[in-house]
């Protein structure tokens, strides 16, 4: 079991999307980052660099791979892909491998995997019971390969964070409970065996400043 572990949950950097622009032969559920979100992205990397971080995890989209990519790089670690992290309600089941190995190329190699295996939930739904049951699954996933006194950063999206929050800190809220999640936030989480895990900030941005 893990006694002791931080865990830092990310919201992908600016996309496309999230200004309101469609890349032609891009899917719309699978934006890029954006410039600023690229900036955002390197911003993130270099003020956790410093952080011991053992693993990086990913959602099956561009934005989210693209997000961690430097990090990833910084610290020398391969993203791992979890298809379970998707945002809510998304129509495609992941990004196209070539444009992982073009735009996270440190992300290829687990999608590739990760597209050989089965959708074990429909990333299209956006109910509640199915959303809070990929966050459980995500997190066991995470946690099971999680050795005592790791920091495992984790890149997801906007609509899916609070579920994965939900599940880490306990909290029975209602479903229009609403997070303030801007891009390429940060919630950071300790988890400790001997006590209550600790929601140390929420939504900071202060690295992006």
């Amino acid at each position: 079991m893990v006694k002791n572990a931080e865990l830092i949950f990310v919201r992908h950097g600016e996309s496309y999307g999230n200004i309101g622009v469609r890349e032609e032969g891009i899917h719309p559920d699978d934006p890029r980052l954006t410039e600023n979100g690229i900036i955002q992205a390197q911003k993130l990397a270099a003020h956790y660099r410093n952080l011991p971080i053992t693993a990086v995890y990913s959602s099956a989209l561009l934005r989210a791979c693209q997000t961690v990519q430097p990090i990833a790089h910084i610290t020398g670690k391969q993203i791992r892909v979890l298809r379970e992290l998707m945002e809510v309600g998304t129509e495609i089941p992941n990004t196209d491998p070539e444009l992982v190995k073009k735009y996270a190329p440190l992300a290829y190699d687990s999608l590739c995997t990760v597209n050989a295996s089965p959708v074990l939930f429909p990333t299209q739904s956006d109910d509640p019971s199915v959303c809070e049951q990929r966050a459980a699954y995500s997190m066991e996933q995470i946690l099971a390969d999680c050795k005592d006194g790791d920091a495992v950063m984790i890149c997801t999206h906007g609509g899916f964070i609070g579920y994965l929050l939900r599940y880490c800190l306990g909290l029975s809220l209602p479903e229009q409970f609403c997070w303030q999640i801007d891009n390429c936030s940060v919630f950071r989480i300790s988890l400790s065996a001997d006590r209550i895990p600790k929601l140390r900030y929420a939504n900071d941005i202060s690295h992006l400043v």
